[in-house]
């Protein structure tokens, strides 16, 4: 297949990052602290979102490189989408954290396999589709 039809269903797929999007909700005396403190929204919500970014930036530039040396073509237009996905992503991630954290839960594995980690890059997905298509 074409690289514009694949690529971005790649980054969609590499958008879905289960540790690093439960970070709230997997300690809820972190979540009552950052709460807590005026002004947190802004504090914590920015450097997070800027670390899941460069996470899921730096996965979607070894899917980049892997592509280059395997195939080759990439394209600077490329390395824009893998960026925007990325941020996509990444705030996407970190707004369901900050709005609808995972309550309830018993043990870790309830955190992990909850359905919630499935959002983003379910939207990513749909997000890519319509980029294929453009």
């Amino acid at each position: 297949m074409e690289a514009r039809f694949v690529l971005p269903i790649g980054f969609a797929i590499l958008s879905l990052n289960t540790p690093l999007c439960i970070l709230l909700s997997c300690d809820p005396a972190l979540e009552q602290a950052v709460r807590f403190l005026p002004g947190q929204q802004r504090a914590f919500c920015v450097p997070y979102c800027l670390f899941i970014f460069g996470c899921n930036l730096a996965a979607d530039i070894i899917f980049l490189c892997s592509w280059q040396i395997q195939i080759g073509g990439i394209v600077p237009l490329y390395a824009l989408t893998a960026a925007a996905f990325a941020l996509s992503s990444a705030i996407g991630a970190v707004l369901l954290e900050w709005y609808c954290p995972i309550r309830g839960w018993k043990i870790e594995s309830d955190l992990w396999h909850h359905p919630r980690k499935y959002l983003v890059p379910a939207v990513m997905l749909l997000l890519a589709a319509l980029v294929s298509m453009c």
